[in-house]
């Protein structure tokens, strides 16, 4: 069992259905209305369907993907069929990635948290088997390990889940009682998810002189990654972000022409509820 954290709005009018993701609650203390935090919302609007139409020729893995969401937090379904009254052409460029807690079996731990990151990035054409970088700015940090940054990174890179999966699986385990002996270390290697991926969170300093003050988090952990860390500050002097904002700069191998190279995206980026934690993905 698991608690909703994901943040989602569909808002009806009369001739057209807006969609909202933001990353902050329905609260005043979210949305600067106090002056301590301050959050983002990804908007679109989409046009209502002439009457007697339906949107089998205008959906998009967008509209399957919400569908698929609204249904598992138990939405009635007459409300998921109504999506289908909208021209979702629109959102043919983005993909909608969502977390569902719980246990997954079958094929549908595919569809959901870092698993359905990775599925959609594969879908949208982003993939890519070259190293990637990944900024990412959240405003809640949690039991982080490089498990959760391999499966992350990864995901960006367009895999499902198994490779993190099969790396961590890989690793000599010692019998009951014994330990097994740690390995010479190796050389960094600068292609690595621990040096390609930035975690953007307000430093000690940060938090403690900003509106909202401090509140202990992982830090102390001895498995915590605190190397991927980087101070973020806001532009408002004092108002922390509760921002979720991953973007990911695709890298390709220069020996691809330059014909096929400029017709590839450079990047994409996510914006949601997900923070860096494993209850987030």
């Amino acid at each position: 069992m698991g608690h909703m954290h994901s943040k989602l709005q569909l808002l009806k009018f009369p001739g057209h259905l807006r969609i909202a993701v933001p990353t902050g609650n329905l609260v005043p203390y979210d949305w600067g209305e106090t002056g301590t935090l301050e959050n983002m919302v990804f908007l679109i609007d989409l046009p209502k369907l002439p009457k007697g139409r339906s949107a089998e020729g205008t959906g998009t893995p967008f509209m399957e993907n919400l569908s698929y969401f609204l249904t598992a937090q138990g939405v009635d379904a007459a409300m998921v069929q109504s999506l289908r009254s909208y021209d979702f052409s629109e959102t043919v460029r983005y993909a909608f990635v969502h977390s569902i807690s719980g246990s997954h079996m079958d094929e549908s731990w595919k569809r959901t948290g870092y698993s359905g990151l990775g599925r959609a990035v594969k879908a949208m054409g982003w993939a890519s088997t070259d190293p990637i970088q990944v900024d990412y700015i959240c405003s809640s940090v949690g039991s982080v390990s490089d498990d959760l940054l391999n499966a992350l990174y990864f995901a960006c890179q367009g895999d499902s889940g198994l490779k993190e999966l099969e790396s961590r699986t890989k690793r000599p385990r010692g019998g009951k009682g014994k330990s097994v002996a740690a390995p010479e270390a190796a050389p960094a290697n600068p292609n690595s998810p621990q040096n390609c991926l930035r975690l953007y969170f307000p430093s000690d300093e940060t938090v403690g002189s900003s509106i909202g003050g401090k509140n202990k988090k992982w830090w102390e952990a001895p498995s915590f990654p605190k190397a991927i860390l980087r101070d973020v500050q806001n532009v408002r002097t004092g108002v922390l972000m509760h921002t979720k904002l991953l973007f990911v700069r695709l890298g390709y191998n220069t020996q691809e022409s330059e014909a096929s190279d400029a017709a590839r995206p450079r990047g994409w980026a996510y914006v949601g509820s997900a923070n860096m934690s494993e209850s987030a993905w």
